[in-house]
């Protein structure tokens, strides 16, 4: 998990803003993942948020990673 965690944050930090997507297919190929099932996306996210402060969230089309804070009020 700790490198999935590490990489995610490194992307995040070079990419041009203070939140990103990545496409599933994307997710799967570039960590070797052949199967994404509980409990795993729940260690993911918590050890974002400790490690990082990153919110990361899994939607039917994309992997979200944001910081957690105030980066662009609604």
């Amino acid at each position: 998990m700790d490198f999935i965690v590490d990489d995610l944050n490194e992307r995040l930090r070079l990419a041009p803003g203070d939140s990103g997507t990545i496409l599933w297919k994307d997710f799967y190929a570039d960590y070797g993942i052949q199967r994404f099932k509980a409990p795993r996306p729940d260690q993911i996210k918590e050890q974002a948020r400790a490690k990082f402060g990153l919110i990361v969230s899994f939607g039917d089309n994309v992997v979200n990673v944001a910081y957690d804070r105030n980066f662009n009020p609604i």
